[in-house]
């Protein structure tokens, strides 16, 4: 996914991705009028001398801070200042993020569990008092891998079952267990922490998870943008949660994810993503592209393939399908991403391969939300014509 990261740069930025992008899609996205960056790639050998080189002329911004980079820092001799990633595994834990949420008093009920039987007791107790349902959560799932919302005993009995079996094989359990909230829609703030610990309050995005799954980001209506944009308790809350994660040792990119309950109470704090963010990468593109008079949503459109289709197949197709932006024409579609598609998009599948899942995260430039809809049916459509089960 890291040539997603063409959203964030600007004109004369280098994108370091760890494979090539695909020539097609650099020139789809120059084409789309994003930034005039420079793609390059390195390989994870070569990657403590590339920033190292890069150093010297760049600003670094990575995605997020993994041993990985945190070793090339160390091997590249760079100065500039990187938290821990031991720091930023902690915080982006959601055993933190429920600490912090039970520490402001946030709605809903949330706690942690650390073995079978502890579950067992909590879980139960929890699905007897909400009707709903329980929404049980991994530490470290992203986007919404990792949550299942369990509706019924007899799902739950299946999951103590489960959890027991994995215990008496030395595996540790250890969830999340909240209780299921009626909800308006998700958001997610966006902010950064300065090496020095000052914190910027950059943006709010709308959100949409289906099946707690991450599916769109997206502009707020206006008067949700003005409201969170503008509440005092909302940036108190989010503020203090910054703070507290620098207090840990973290500081870069932050996003907070949060939800609007149906009784229009704003729950600031759900998860915290102590990295980059899809919202923000929405963000970063609608900024760019308001100047034409679009704005844009980042949808994922998830796939399945059992073999290698070229990515310059799925370009030509949407060109004769009038899919990306137009210089008569603002609205569109440009294609975020490529490798994330099965096999890549590119080259031959192996031999002894079966289906594959993937996905592709497009950007839909549009004048109104209503529009949407019909430019992401419009990708479907083209991704089947090509080959592609879209799911």
């Amino acid at each position: 996914m890291d040539e997603i990261l063409a959203a964030m740069c600007g004109d004369g930025d280098i994108l370091l991705t760890r494979h090539p992008v695909l020539p097609a899609h650099d020139e789809h996205l120059h084409s789309a009028g994003l930034p005039r960056f420079t793609a390059m790639a390195a390989t994870s050998n070569e990657l403590a001398s590339t920033l190292r080189r890069l150093h010297t002329t760049h600003v670094l911004r990575p995605w997020a801070v993994t041993s990985d980079i945190a070793a090339s820092w160390a091997d590249g001799g760079i100065a500039q200042p990187l938290p821990s990633p031991e720091t930023a595994q902690r915080v982006n834990s959601k055993v933190w993020s429920t600490r912090i949420r039970n520490e402001l008093a946030l709605p809903g009920f949330a706690t942690v569990v650390r073995s079978a039987a502890d579950f067992d007791r909590t879980a139960r107790r929890m699905f007897a008092a909400h009707p709903q349902g329980i929404v049980v959560k991994e530490p470290f799932g992203v986007s919404g891998r990792g949550s299942m919302h369990v509706t019924t005993e007899a799902r739950l009995r299946r999951l103590v079952a489960l959890l027991e079996e994995q215990e008496a094989r030395g595996r540790e359990a250890l969830f999340v267990v909240e209780e299921f909230l009626p909800k308006l829609f998700d958001f997610s703030t966006h902010l950064t922490i300065a090496p020095d610990g000052a914190v910027s309050l950059d943006g709010v995005q709308g959100m949409v998870n289906r099946d707690l799954r991450y599916s769109m980001s997206c502009p707020l209506t206006e008067p949700w943008e003005r409201r969170l944009r503008t509440d005092a308790h909302h940036a108190a809350i989010v503020m203090t949660t910054a703070r507290e994660i620098f207090a840990e040792g973290y500081f870069g990119p932050l996003c907070i994810d949060g939800m609007v309950l149906t009784n229009d109470r704003v729950l600031s704090v759900v998860e915290v993503n102590a990295r980059g963010s899809l919202g923000a990468v929405n963000a970063r593109l609608d900024a760019y592209v308001s100047a034409r008079g679009v704005r844009s949503a980042l949808v994922t459109i998830p796939v399945v393939s059992d073999a290698s289709i070229p990515f310059a197949e799925v370009l030509d197709r949407m060109v004769t399908a009038r899919l990306p932006p137009e210089q008569s024409r603002p609205t569109g579609v440009i294609a975020m991403t490529a490798r994330t598609l099965p096999f890549h998009g590119a080259g031959d599948a192996p031999a002894d391969h079966g289906p594959r899942t993937g996905r592709i995260f497009i950007s839909v430039l549009h004048s109104s939300p209503s529009e949407i809809q019909g430019w992401v049916e419009g990708m479907r459509k083209v991704l089947a014509a090509a080959g592609y089960v879209v799911t």
